[in-house]
């Protein structure tokens, strides 16, 4: 009778533990999906490196990414089956922060779906200037502090920075789908240096001393059909 009792209340109790999991193993509930950054050599850059990476290897037709405040990207599968590259195609705004989330469609291998909770990451881009157009003239010339990113639109598109050196300096230019020139001035106007033209690679002018301020003269004498993005940078010595 005893052993009746116990078998009935076995098999009735079968079902509920079923259901709820209890006194069972049904397997490793703390693996989850989440979604982490990392970050290139280039952490000064307006146009950064970025990865995506997620915690378990993800099934590549799944995975889509949207990114807050909205700015034009692509993200291009790595080898490595948990990773994606995000390469943007417009400068991001300096000191703000950006939010990459995975759409809740992303699923790793195994089956596991994202959930809202870990899906997102945020980086903050750091201080630097962006050109502001117009600035085709000594008149109109950007200020910067150290680092400014522009855009060459044209062959024959001129663009004008000035900047206060506070200490012994060089200026290095960086474009890489245009030929440029660099001119510098003081403010009296008078030529301080003349350096073009640059294929397509790094310039570095002469060393300055410290003076209250300069102005830059770049100009584009050619431009392929790339993105025509630039850098120009205050390196102290």
């Amino acid at each position: 009778m005893n052993t009746h009792i116990s078998l009935r209340s076995l098999l009735l109790a079968l079902p509920l533990a079923l259901l709820c999991g209890c006194g069972f193993d049904i397997g490793d509930e703390s693996e989850q999906l989440t979604l982490s950054l990392l970050y290139g050599d280039n952490t000064r850059e307006a146009l950064p490196q970025i990865r995506a990476v997620f915690s378990l290897p993800v099934i590549d037709s799944s995975v889509s990414f949207t990114i807050n405040p909205p700015v034009p990207f692509i993200a291009h599968p790595r080898n490595a089956s948990d990773t994606f590259e995000i390469q943007f195609s417009q400068f991001l705004t300096p000191k703000t922060d950006y939010t990459v989330c995975a759409t809740e469609s992303v699923r790793s291998t195994s089956g596991l779906l994202s959930t809202t909770n870990n899906r997102c990451e945020t980086f903050t881009t750091p201080d630097y200037t962006l050109e502001q157009e117009p600035n085709n003239s000594a008149a109109l010339a950007d200020t910067f502090t150290d680092l400014v990113f522009g855009t060459f639109w044209s062959s024959g598109d001129t663009d004008f920075f000035s900047i206060t050196i506070p200490d012994s300096s060089a200026l290095v230019l960086t474009a890489v789908d245009q030929v440029v020139g660099l001119s510098i001035f003081d403010t009296a106007g008078t030529v301080l240096s003349n350096q073009f033209p640059l294929l397509a690679g790094v310039l570095t002018s002469p060393p300055f001393p410290p003076r209250k301020k300069i102005v830059i003269k770049l100009f584009a004498l050619s431009r392929s059909t790339g993105s025509g993005f630039y850098r120009l940078e205050r390196q102290s010595l």
